[in-house]
């Protein structure tokens, strides 16, 4: 039954996802905006301009309260970031891409361990092209441990 559940939650999210790639890939930038808006704020109760603003801790604790769901949230997230990083072009303001990514990274870095093991591996590759993408940023005193345990994966 909650199996069931769980996949249900995947195939919407997966819907959702590609439903806000289509519209960018067809030239509707500010429908997909939009949608990544509407999107994030069921998602985490806040807006992606919120949620950047905060710190990684604070975004993890409010998804905390999705119990079970927090993994799966945390990729829709992820995802939904992803789009808005990649929508807003070469003009988007710096701090808000270089926090879309420090988010990204945290919430991909958190949920590792829920992975499976191929899925485990696509994302640390994930992780390691963020990690080249944050450049110096590596050095903040909230990423060096999740990129020491992301570069010494646990067996």
């Amino acid at each position: 039954m909650a199996q069931d559940y769980i996949l249900r939650l995947i195939e919407q999210v997966a819907a959702m996802l590609a439903t806000v790639l289509a519209r960018r890939r067809s030239g509707q930038a500010s429908e997909a905006g939009d949608e990544i808006r509407r999107l994030t704020q069921e998602t985490v109760g806040l807006t992606p301009d919120a949620v950047r603003r905060l710190s990684p801790e604070a975004v993890s604790t409010l998804l905390d309260r999705a119990g079970f769901l927090r993994p799966l949230k945390s990729l829709l997230l992820v995802g939904l970031l992803e789009q808005e990083d990649e929508l807003a072009g070469p003009e988007w303001p710096a701090a808000d891409r270089l926090a879309s990514r420090v988010h990204r990274f945290c919430l991909l870095a958190d949920v590792l361990p829920f992975l499976d093991r191929e899925d485990r591996d696509t994302t640390r590759l994930k992780l390691q092209s963020l990690i080249e993408e944050l450049g110096p940023a590596c050095g903040h005193p909230a990423l060096r441990e999740r990129i020491a345990q992301v570069r010494t994966p646990k067996r």
